[in-house]
């Protein structure tokens, strides 16, 4: 092959390479989710004890309660120990102790 299409080829697999990059980047998972989904839940209730006659603590209802909220601290931290994983993959991979499988 002649150089131009030498450096054609390498940039266009350097573009290939920064395009996967932002969008892995793009997907991290943002700081404040935990926040906010707890944030959703306690409106949710808000909403549900403005709007229904009885209580969510009624019945026995505060145990349906505090089985959602356990679970979803549960996932919350299952959720954030992928992460990691996954941020600590992506450094090993790029520190070159890890090499990647070409397709």
């Amino acid at each position: 092959m002649d150089e131009r299409a030498v450096k054609i080829i390498a940039e266009h697999e350097f573009n290939k390479t920064e395009k996967l990059i932002k969008e892995f980047e793009s997907l991290k998972p943002k700081p404040y989710r935990g926040l906010m989904s707890s944030v959703a839940l306690m409106v949710t209730l808000f909403i549900y004890q403005y709007f229904s006659e009885s209580s969510i603590f009624e019945n026995g209802g505060y145990f349906f309660f505090i089985a959602i909220m356990a679970s979803s601290g549960a996932i919350e931290l299952e959720s954030k120990n992928i992460n990691k994983r996954i941020d600590l993959l992506v450094k090993l991979i790029k520190s070159g102790s890890i090499k990647p499988e070409k397709s």
